[in-house]
């Protein structure tokens, strides 16, 4: 059986291959112990069974799930703080779904980022300097 895990906030997620758990040790020293199936996206959708997408599309889901777990983990160890005004107008314009919206945001450009510096600038230097 294969079994991987990802380290949240205070504890461990660990993933096998229709189950998945998330133990955390919430402030109190008690520990919260979440289980639940999944189904992989590529068994729910036969397009993403294919090669090349389906390594993409696992790539995803385990981005996703890994950020749901940490916000999981998180929201034992959120402390109230007063919102900034761009939080606000945030909260307002988007009606409570602004932390996924900048979750979505940050992701992207996270991935901007890493192709611009790991693909097209050594692909550019390359070229230049031959």
């Amino acid at each position: 059986m294969q079994v991987g895990g990802q380290a949240v906030i205070e504890g461990v997620m660990m993933r096998a291959k229709d189950k998945m758990a998330v133990a955390v040790r919430k402030p109190d020293g008690e520990i919260e112990v979440s289980v639940e199936n999944i189904e992989p996206l590529y068994k729910k959708y036969k397009i993403l069974s294919l090669p090349f997408i389906r390594g993409a599309a696992s790539m995803i889901e385990s981005l996703i799930v890994g950020i749901k777990t940490l916000q999981y983990s998180a929201s034992f160890y959120e402390e109230e703080e007063d919102k900034s005004r761009f939080e606000k107008y945030l909260d307002e314009k988007f009606k409570g779904k602004s932390e996924n919206i900048i979750m979505s945001l940050t992701l992207f450009t996270s991935f901007a980022f890493a192709i611009f510096l790991f693909v097209l600038l050594p692909t550019f230097t390359a070229n230049f300097l031959r």
